[in-house]
């Protein structure tokens, strides 16, 4: 299947880490927006335990499936 076809997202993970010790971070947020807006790709930073954004970034997937 071609890019055009698929659903892409990168998802920056374990942001709770980087809010505790920012030295953490391998990838600023806005690089890896930009880089994906670039791409034609979706993007979201998430953390399983904090619950931020998991289900976001599934419901994001599952919304681009559905548009192409």
């Amino acid at each position: 299947a071609s890019q055009e076809n698929a659903a892409i997202i990168i998802v920056g993970n374990q942001i709770d880490r980087c809010q505790e010790d920012k030295e953490l971070r391998e990838v600023d947020m806005l690089e890896g927006k930009e880089f994906a807006d670039q791409q034609g790709i979706l993007f979201l930073e998430t953390s399983a335990v904090t619950n931020t954004n998991v289900v976001d970034a599934f419901q994001m997937l599952i919304e681009k499936i559905y548009e192409i």
